[in-house]
Parts: C-alpha cells; sequence; structure tokens
C-alpha cells in the first residue's frame, strides 16, 4: 500500500545540504593558453596526447590516460569549455560516440583509470557519474532530457560548471542544471580524460571555496506521532518528509504505527507514507539458503557461478563480472513479482551501477536474450527497454517513464529499495519503485522465466517473492 498525505507541518529543522560557501567572484584561470604549466598527466611520456593549440588543449585520444592539475583541491567552482572534432560523415548525432571524462578528487596511484569520481564526458551523458573505485556516491540525479536540450551540436563548444562543496556535487551544462549527487572523497586533484575521440579544453577556471564543515541550524528538530490507517496502526513501513527545497528525510514506522523523523525542513512539507507491502498472496522464489528454483548463465563460460551470485546472509549478492543472469526454472504467467535491492559501496572501477530485471525471458539463453527489462541500473531505474528486440518489430509496444516520480521514489543507491512489476496476461507490465508508479509497457509476449543480470556492478538482492493473479 502506498499513499501520500499533504499536511501544513511546521518543524524545526537542520540545513540540508552544506551552505554554499561565499567566495570571491573572480575564477583563476589553470590553463594559460600556451602550454601545460600547472599539469601533469599520464602516461608520463604522453607529450604529443595533450597539445596546445590556438589557446585550447587538443586531446588526440589515444592512449588512454588524463591530463590533471599538480596541486590538490577540497571545495571549488570548475568551469570549462569543451569541444569534440567532429567527423567530417556524422549525420546523426545520436550515434558521436565521443568519450572523455572529468576525473574529480583522484586519490591514490596515477594509473588508468585511478580512484575518482568521474564527472562523464561522452558527448551522449555529459554530466552523468561513473564511480571509478570506491568513491561513495549516492543520491545521483542525472537529466538525460535536459542534457539533450541544452548541450550543443558536436564540433561546437559547451561550457561545464561543476560545484564540489563538502561531498555535495552539482553539474551545469551551458547554464543549467542536469546532475547532482553525494560522494565521501575528501579531496584531491583533478583530471580531463583522453580516452578514444579528440577533443579540445579551453577557459578552464577555479573557484576556490571555504573550506569550512556543514553546519545545523540551531533551530533542528524533531517530528514523531502514529500513523492510524482505518482505525488500526500500519505496522511497519517509512515515513518521508519532502521540504519546499526538495530535500528528503525520513523515519521507520515501528510495529505500533509510532515514528520519529530527525532534521524535519522547516515550512510546509510533503509527507509520504510507504508501508513495507501487504505480503498476502505472495510466495518466496528464492529461500534465503542457496539458488534452489533458479538456473544460471554466464558469457564467459569460465566463470564460477558461486561466486557470480553468492547466497550470503540471506541475500543473492551478485559480483557483476562476468555478465550473465540468474533466472527461474519455472516460466511465469500473470503475476505480480517484488524485491528489495542496494548496491554496496564497494563498487568495481568505473561501474554504471547497472543490472535489470528479465521478464518473460525467450530462448536461447544468451547476453541478452528476448526479454522486457524493467532496468536495473541506478539512474533509470524501472524505466523499460527491450533487449533482443528488432527495432522494427510490430509485437513491441512503446513504453512510458515517469522521470519525475523516479527520481522522487528512489533512495541512495547504498541502500535498500523495493522494486514491484505486475505482469500480466495481455501482455502489459507496469513497475513501482518503493510504491511508486513509474513506467508501464505492453508487448506480445505473456510468459517466460523471470532473471536477474549480472552486468558489470555489484548489487545484492533479497525479498524475492512472486503473487499469482487470477
Amino acid at each position: 500500500m502506498f499513499c501520500t498525505l499533504r499536511l501544513a507541518l511546521v518543524a524545526l529543522c537542520a540545513a540540508g545540504l552544506a551552505s554554499q560557501a561565499r567566495a570571491g567572484d573572480d575564477f583563476k584561470d589553470l590553463f594559460n593558453g600556451k602550454d601545460l604549466a600547472g599539469w601533469k598527466y599520464i602516461p608520463v611520456k604522453a607529450d604529443k596526447t595533450y597539445t596546445v593549440v590556438d589557446g585550447y588543449i587538443k586531446v588526440s585520444g589515444s592512449p588512454a590516460g588524463y591530463f590533471y592539475t599538480d596541486k590538490s583541491y577540497k571545495n571549488y567552482v570548475l568551469k570549462f569549455d569543451w569541444r569534440y572534432k567532429r567527423p567530417a560523415n556524422l549525420e546523426d548525432e545520436k550515434k558521436f560516440g565521443g568519450n572523455s571524462g572529468l576525473l574529480v578528487h583522484i586519490t591514490g596511484d596515477h594509473k588508468v583509470w585511478p580512484n575518482s569520481l568521474e564527472v562523464q564526458g561522452e558527448n551522449r551523458t555529459h554530466g552523468s557519474f561513473i564511480s571509478i573505485g570506491n568513491t561513495g556516491l549516492t543520491n545521483a540525479k542525472f537529466d538525460q532530457k535536459t542534457l539533450d536540450k541544452v548541450r550543443n551540436k558536436v564540433g561546437e563548444w559547451n561550457t561545464t560548471e561543476v560545484t564540489i562543496n563538502n561531498g555535495n556535487v552539482l553539474v551545469k551544462v551551458n547554464g543549467t542544471l542536469v546532475n547532482s549527487g553525494k560522494f565521501t572523497l575528501v579531496e584531491g586533484p583533478f583530471g580531463f580524460q583522453s580516452e578514444g575521440a579528440e577533443l579540445h579544453f579551453k577557459n578552464i577556471k577555479i573557484k576556490v571555496l571555504p573550506d569550512e564543515a556543514p553546519k545545523k541550524d540551531k533551530d533542528a528538530g524533531n517530528v514523531q506521532g502514529k500513523i492510524v490507517i482505518d482505525g488500526k496502526p500500519l505496522a511497519t513501513g517509512e515515513i518521508i518528509l519532502t521540504g519546499p527545497d526538495g530535500k528528503r528525510v525520513t523515519g521507520a514506522i515501528s510495529k505500533d504505527g509510532t515514528y520519529k523523523v530527525t532534521d524535519v525542513p522547516t515550512g510546509k512539507v510533503k509527507v509520504t507514507v510507504n508501508s513495507a507491502g501487504d505480503d498476502k498472496g505472495f510466495k518466496p522464489l528464492f529461500n534465503g539458503k542457496d539458488l534452489k528454483g533458479w538456473k544460471t548463465f554466464l558469457r564467459d563460460d569460465k566463470g564460477d557461478k558461486d561466486t557470480v551470485f553468492l547466497v550470503k546472509n540471506g541475500e543473492i549478492q551478485v559480483s557483476g563480472n562476468p555478465w550473465g543472469y540468474f533466472y527461474t526454472e519455472k516460466s511465469y504467467k500473470n503475476y505480480v513479482i517484488r524485491y528489495s535491492w542496494t548496491y554496496p559501496k564497494d563498487q568495481p572501477e568505473k561501474t554504471t551501477m547497472n543490472s535489470g530485471l528479465l521478464l518473460h525471458i525467450q530462448e536461447p539463453h544468451k547476453v541478452w536474450p528476448k526479454s522486457i527489462e524493467p532496468q536495473g541500473r541506478y539512474m533509470d531505474h524501472g524505466k523499460i527497454f527491450f533487449p533482443g528486440w528488432a527495432k522494427d518489430d510490430p509485437a513491441k509496444k512503446e513504453s512510458t517513464f515517469d522521470e519525475a516520480a523516479q527520481k522522487k521514489a528512489l533512495k541512495e543507491s547504498h541502500v535498500w529499495n523495493t522494486t514491484e512489476a505486475t505482469v500480466r496476461a495481455d501482455g502489459s507490465i507496469s513497475v513501482s519503485i518503493n510504491g511508486v508508479p513509474v513506467s508501464t509497457a505492453k508487448t506480445a509476449l505473456t510468459s517466460g522465466p523471470i532473471g536477474f543480470q549480472s552486468e558489470g556492478a555489484r548489487i545484492h538482492f533479497k525479498d524475492i517473492k512472486i503473487k499469482m493473479l487470477d
């Protein structure tokens, strides 16, 4: 059960994000337009990879590496202009695959690629985040539609602005916010990648912000109470309070319906009550002990299925490599599947936190089989894809995806989220995240096994349950 209440709730609270530190309005040049004074690069003998031409830094794209500041930075605003060399035969902008990235708070050894947070420089997804190593990345909110509107054509100059402030990161492209998130790396040099495509950088400027720790509002307060529905206490669940600025704070609902929420935003807040879910009619597909009732498929025959799909602590802990999936021995039709998932903080290098739920799997088994995939990748979790389908297949119908609802529904990646897919006999599918509807689709497929992907990221699953529909 999911319900949303709107209340004029006034509470004393703490400031949610680190206060925006004030510094001088002047930015300082990090690139002098003449040479790479103040910069280093990897590989160390890649002087032909990074050259200065007509006041900009030309990156050839080969070999793979990056040029980076010879100083370490903590809190700052970084601005830079960038463009890719436009291929002479490029007709479709969407097919351009130019790749690069900004590496923030580089730590440890310099290598390809170092432990850092990558603000993606790939043209198609510029501004999204990739966690290289252990960065503690959470709450990433990438807006692909906005990027597509504000990014200039391939070959034209763009301006990106990145603000790093006490673990919070904001990304703007051509003056418009496209992404935000949090990470745990404290400081380090930053660098720009050479990764297969020629591109240019200029006007690289920085404004250093004071190293002030986030301050808690002196008027911080708590809210507590009891949730009663139809005269009965709501037994377990979560209450979510969202302030006018979009900041959310949560509290657990106890078995007697009571709750307590701390650091509540000041003013009117939106109150969302999300129950733990009515388990009536659901039966477990995973027994919490082993993979009885499941089969596995791995692309690499040398992969150890017991390592890739490790059952531990009542969870199926998926390593992410090699790629593949675990799937039900039985075929299902007309049902609801519910499961909980989390991406642990310890991730492989350059992960996109990617996985997926495969519905109506068709043979032959391969990476990837024809099926319907409610996306498991964190940034667009719940969006429906169609692996193995021909683009012009008349049996495939267009899906819908409510990106705004999805962003509000998602909890941080390293905590447990719950996804539910209703799969009906007429081929229709609807997906919700933490009780919030986010997507729909309809196809000619109506039955098949159910699977979960191993696709480059560590992800854990538990409480996998199914309810058959009439």
